[in-house]
């Protein structure tokens, strides 16, 4: 059975939980809610999924990039309720045709990442469209750099390089900063690496793929999610860095149990027919922290939130907290149909997802 400690935390309702494991010992963690909504769009989105989604501008007005075959990138007034499209389908200026991702620019500027082109805003209007514009940018800072991923080589290579390059000049050089992993393996030797096989290169699938994660904050601090040990490394805009230690979180092992309450989300966000558990030919031993199936995000205090990996015990949401020493400050608990799309100044945004698949976003207090 594990222990129960109720406490308050920054004025929210805190649960701390012990957890009894073999492989480590847990971290005594805060557990909080975000405070109810203060207003909410009833806009209907589908594809608010993605590592960035939304852009608070200076007026408290929100940007909305969505994604998927239904892009659009809208501005929404939450105290009217109005939303208004920007730019249009199309190949011309102003316009886009799939969208990647929005990220904040210095002042009231976004830069927003299409599949062919970039698109630079001033508030709510385009001011600047660079067809060609590279799609592995992943973020940018107020010192001019994007944070790129570079090229991992051929398709058998476990890992990639994270580096910076200048925004303005797209022939200057590029600062490699790291190593990560972006193969599909959540623990080592799962699932089996890709194989040639008749004439072909033949990929293994199975459940909780995992790959590290990197965040680029505003400030020029970079965020970079290690897998095993699960920790958070910081680098800092002086290039120095900052090696967070192993984070002590509950190891979950990997049972029928688990493997049909997966099955069963994967029914739920599908909407498919219930599979058996037999029909993914390999399974991890242990459920890893966090997986590829949500982003990361970058929080005004300069805290990153890691989604945590689902389980049966805890369908919800979970976010950890850690703060630029790499440690495990609290844990942020929201509905298994909510995902928190970003932060504005006081603000954190929300998306819930219906029975049908319709999606609106709320607007909370932060912190």
């Amino acid at each position: 059975m594990r222990a129960v400690a109720r406490k308050f935390v920054g004025g929210l309702c805190a649960t701390a939980f012990v957890f009894p494991v073999s492989e480590t010992v847990a971290q005594t963690v805060p557990v909080v809610s975000l405070r109810p909504a203060n207003a909410v769009l009833h806009e209907e989105f589908s594809r608010l999924f993605g590592s960035a989604v939304v852009r608070e501008l200076a007026d408290g007005r929100l940007l909305v990039a969505e994604g998927g075959r239904a892009s659009r990138l809208v501005v929404a007034d939450f105290q009217t309720g109005v939303v208004k499209a920007i730019g249009a389908k199309g190949q011309g200026p102003g316009e886009y045709t799939l969208l990647f991702g929005i990220y904040a620019l210095p002042s009231d500027s976004t830069a927003i990442i299409g599949n062919d082109r970039w698109l630079v805003l001033s508030g709510d209007r385009i001011t600047q469209t660079t067809a060609g514009g590279d799609v592995s940018v992943s973020g940018f800072d107020a010192l001019g750099q994007a944070l790129v991923m570079l090229s991992g080589g051929p398709f058998f290579a476990d890992s990639s390089s994270l580096a910076l390059k200048s925004r303005q000049r797209d022939g200057m050089p590029k600062t490699t900063l790291a190593v990560v992993r972006v193969a599909n393996f959540a623990e080592s030797g799962y699932p089996p690496p890709p194989e040639r096989k008749d004439g072909g290169i033949f990929a293994y699938n199975g459940p909780w793929m995992g790959k590290e994660g990197a965040q680029l904050f505003l400030d020029g601090w970079l965020a970079i999610v290690r897998q095993n040990p699960y920790r958070v490394d910081w680098r800092s805009p002086d290039g120095k860095w900052v090696n967070g230690a192993p984070l002590k979180v509950p190891v979950v092992a990997v049972t029928n149990r688990e493997k049909q309450a997966l099955m069963q989300r994967i029914a739920d966000a599908s909407g498919a027919v219930l599979k058996d558990a037999s029909s993914f030919a390999f399974w991890p031993k242990h459920i890893p922290p966090f997986t590829i199936g949500w982003p990361l995000v970058a929080a005004p205090d300069g805290t990153l939130l890691v989604p945590r990996t689902p389980t049966a015990d805890h369908p919800e949401m979970r976010y950890d907290v850690i703060n630029r020493a790499g440690k495990l400050e609290r844990q942020i608990n929201i509905g298994k149909a909510d995902r928190i799309l970003g932060f504005g100044a006081k603000s954190v945004y929300v998306s819930t997802t219906d029975d049908d698949g319709i999606q609106r976003i709320s607007r909370h207090p932060w912190p």
